[in-house]
């Protein structure tokens, strides 16, 4: 069934520090209002969140996120952001004072080639292979087949 897959966690988590046990951020998958999931999220979180990004989505979809990020899972849905993830929300991330972002097709297949498909590190204190290991391309191939044509 259609829907969205959205990206909620604490405010600012693409600016915290990356050391902090509060940078997790929650791959979800929702039919309705990505903005009414957030408050539902908030009323057990005990920090400040925020919809981060959604796009147009299924619960298949978002199962492919969760394999593709599968080395940064925290607990359930929620995951480290670290290495490849941060930097494809840094894509996604709206700049300050904008409101959430819905993330067109063409953009999310930017931050895809550009994050999860990218083959070098973009952090100096890891190599290229422990950057790609952060990921796994492979689940998103099938939604995005566009990002390996390019």
């Amino acid at each position: 069934m259609s829907g969205f897959v959205y990206f909620i966690g604490p405010e600012a988590v693409i600016y915290r520090n990356p050391d902090s046990d509060a940078v997790r951020v929650k791959i979800g998958y929702t039919r309705y209002n990505p903005q009414t999931r957030l408050g539902a999220l908030q009323c057990g979180s005990p920090v400040p969140l925020e919809l981060i990004a959604y796009i147009d989505g299924t619960q298949e979809l978002e199962r492919a996120f969760h394999g593709a990020f599968a080395e940064l899972r925290s607990h359930g849905e929620w995951f480290y952001v670290e290495h490849k993830l941060r930097d494809f929300l840094g894509y996604l991330y709206p700049e300050r004072g904008d409101s959430p972002r819905y993330v067109h097709r063409d953009r999310l297949t930017v931050a895809l080639y550009d994050t999860v498909f990218a083959r070098c590190s973009s952090h100096p204190s890891m190599t290229d292979e422990e950057y790609c290991r952060t990921t796994d391309p492979r689940w998103l191939i099938e939604y995005y087949p566009e990002v390996c044509e390019a």
